[in-house]
């Protein structure tokens, strides 16, 4: 049994040449691609669109003042990174940073985070561990009829 094959739409001119475009890459070998329908260049080769899309591409798309930017000292705590956190969301908003600046300052914001926690955590057990040792120290008061033993 023969595979159907899908109707697609072959690259040939009637003499059946491939129509490639005529542009050169950056390396300077032949484009590969196809060329737009009634010219010899491809989407990229016509009206310098490769040129123009690599110096877009290879200068930053976005400049801003650092100067302009609020100063912090190091947050210490939690609390202190919240506002930050909370400061850079208004500037990006105001267009003052980048969205991926601030996508790498909330990344290092989430490291930072998971460690304070981590920290706050070594507190917590600590006084766990005192509350404990005091609570099996302690007498135990009372001694009526409504004190439980202990089995």
């Amino acid at each position: 049994m023969k595979k159907r094959q899908a109707n697609v739409r072959s690259p040939l001119t009637p003499d059946r040449k491939p129509v490639r475009c005529t542009g050169k890459t950056a390396s300077g070998g032949p484009c590969r691609a196809a060329t737009v329908r009634g010219t010899q260049r491809c989407l990229f080769h016509t009206r310098d669109q490769a040129s123009r899309i690599g110096r877009e591409g290879g200068r930053p798309r976005f400049q801003y003042d650092v100067s302009k930017l609020k100063k912090f000292a190091p947050p210490k705590d939690a609390g202190e990174m919240r506002l930050l956190l909370s400061t850079m969301v208004i500037e990006m908003r105001e267009g003052k940073i980048e969205v991926e600046l601030a996508t790498k300052v909330s990344y290092v914001a989430s490291v930072f985070l998971k460690s304070a926690e981590q920290e706050d955590m070594k507190f917590v057990k600590a006084e766990l561990e005192e509350l404990k040792r005091r609570f099996a120290s302690a007498p135990v008061r009372g001694g009526g009829d409504n004190v439980r033993q202990r089995a």
